[in-house]
């Protein structure tokens, strides 16, 4: 799947050869120039495939979808041998002023989720003995204390084993909300939902800081 980078820069000489030679040095994908009226508009054509493991890195570390594609593509750019000729380019991506095109919606979610390797558990054998397993391993051992039944024991551990792709997939949900302007100090009122009031701001910080405790800052 191809996504396209589009940024809009004043005309500069030498731009073609200066984007050649940085894609001669490893930048990924195809470029083509369109200039009007002083202007160019340059236009990046790159694989998703490509660039799906750059771009997790990136979004893993905070960043959205946006501001990854334009770091690392600002990143390769600074391989050409002559990077004064691309600098309005590069300070136009570092600084997020680019229309990206073609990146499926869910894709900063499947960033998140993708990191995580799902756990399993199995019971030892020996009463109230469990351990979890990732690939088949094992990972680590819980010893309960024989106050709960069986299936409440089983239950618990279950839910530990489940307990990183549902932080992945709680934190991957945050992320963009997060960003949402409209959700600071907003009080819903529940409506037909017969929930009752809940601001909506305050529910999503205390899930954060619940994720903060798991070591997964936002």
């Amino acid at each position: 799947m191809s996504y396209q980078v589009v940024v809009v820069i004043p005309s500069v000489a030498n731009l073609c050869q200066a984007l050649q030679s940085a894609y001669d040095n490893g930048a990924a994908g195809s470029f083509k120039l369109v200039s009007a009226e002083g202007e160019v508009t340059v236009t990046f054509e790159r694989e998703l495939r490509d660039d799906q493991e750059f771009l997790e890195r990136r979004i893993q570390q905070g960043l959205s979808v946006a501001k990854a594609v334009c770091d690392q593509l600002a990143d390769e750019l600074e391989l050409a041998e002559d990077r004064s000729v691309l600098c309005w380019l590069v300070e136009k991506l570092r600084a997020g002023s680019a229309r990206i095109q073609g990146i499926p919606a869910g894709f900063a979610a499947e960033a998140y989720t993708n990191t995580v390797q799902p756990l399993t558990w199995r019971a030892q054998g020996d009463a109230n003995d469990y351990c979890l397993l990732r690939d088949g391993n094992w990972l680590a051992a819980l010893k309960m204390n024989g106050e709960l039944h069986v299936a409440e024991q089983e239950r618990y551990v279950a839910q530990l084993a489940a307990a990183p792709e549902l932080a992945a997939a709680l934190r991957a949900a945050i992320v963009p909300l997060m960003r949402l302007g409209d959700f600071v100090g907003n009080v819903d009122e529940g409506g037909a939902s017969g929930l009752g009031s809940f601001d909506r701001c305050a529910i999503l910080l205390q899930a954060r800081q619940a994720l903060a405790k798991l070591g997964l800052d936002i």
